[in-house]
């Protein structure tokens, strides 16, 4: 059965990217999150005073803490310096006692304790995905890709959100997994092919049911890839088989993405005394079957609203 080939001549051509999304997610949100273009914050929780600290490593407050095992907990203002600091939760004792991981020397008096949102396992590079709701209409999936982490005032500053949407203030969001802006290819051909089931009725007549497509897409640097282009690939092709990897093959079209597997091995020859690799291709293969994309002046307000985002 013959190909359907799409090479479309838009903005976005050739600037693909790659979302591997870990079944193990770094981080998710559990409280207020604010959003900017940006930057995603965490609200930190409210501090509670601190009656006195024991050693090597109990905690009393003057209320309850509403911390849990597990959590992180900021102190500050305590008057043995060894207290202040980021700590995890070691054991709840009562809703006024905790212990948490140290191993201190002496005990102490005063000062706050309070939530944090644990970001020790972010970094740049991740991915930050926000399940935005929309009235009357599915959650959409938006993404970003982490630039860098500020975990003092616990602030994520991303590149920014794929197709500049700006997720709505409270949405929850995960740290999901990596996020990969692909350099810009040689070349790229998507291809869907048609699965169709075909009855032969009475009389020569025929009933064909129609699935859907099966997507693959080869994406080729075949004049040139730096190392450091190449190392941007570095997480997304290490990954087992309870994660998910998924594909945007136009920045400008975020909701044409694709579960895919890596079709074959990967081939890799050094360009010269040059530091990069020539001949360098990704083939991909839809994990399931998809829509056909519709393209702009044939219905893609619809299809924005009910179904491409796979």
């Amino acid at each position: 059965m013959a190909f359907l080939s799409v090479r479309r001549s838009i903005s976005g051509e050739g600037k693909p990217r790659l979302l591997l999304r870990l079944a193990q997610k770094p981080w998710s949100s559990e409280s207020t999150t604010t959003y900017t273009s940006t930057t995603v914050t965490e609200a930190m929780g409210s501090t509670v005073t601190i009656s006195a600290s024991y050693i090597p490593d109990l905690i009393d407050f003057a209320a309850d803490h509403g911390l849990v095992a597990g959590d992180r907990i900021l102190i500050a203002g305590h008057s043995n310096s060894d207290w202040n600091g980021e700590f995890s939760v070691v054991t709840v004792e009562a809703s006024d006692q905790l212990r948490i991981d140290l191993n201190a020397a002496s005990g102490g008096s005063g000062g706050t304790g309070r939530w944090v949102p644990d970001y020790r396992n972010v970094r740049a590079g991740m991915m930050v995905e926000v399940e935005a709701t929309r009235s009357a209409l599915p959650d959409l999936a938006e993404y970003a890709r982490i630039a860098s982490v500020d975990t003092t005032n616990k602030i994520i500053t991303v590149d920014e959100w794929v197709g500049g949407v700006t997720p709505t203030a409270n949405d929850p969001y995960t740290v999901s997994g990596w996020f990969c802006n692909l350099p810009v290819t040689q070349k790229m051909i998507q291809r869907f092919e048609p699965r169709h089931l075909v009855h032969e009725l009475w009389r020569g007549r025929r009933e064909s049911k129609f699935y859907g497509y099966d997507y693959r897409a080869e994406l080729s640097w075949q004049k040139y890839l730096s190392a450091d282009d190449l190392q941007t690939l570095h997480e997304v092709l290490n990954f087992s088989e309870d994660d998910q990897l998924i594909f945007i093959p136009h920045i400008d079209q975020p909701g044409f993405q694709y579960n895919v597997l890596f079709d074959s091995e990967l081939v890799l020859s050094s360009y010269g005394l040059a530091g990069g690799h020539r001949g360098f291709e990704l083939a991909l293969l839809g994990k399931e079957l998809c829509l056909f994309p519709i393209l702009d002046g044939y219905g893609s307000h619809y299809a924005t609203e009910y179904g491409t985002y796979l």
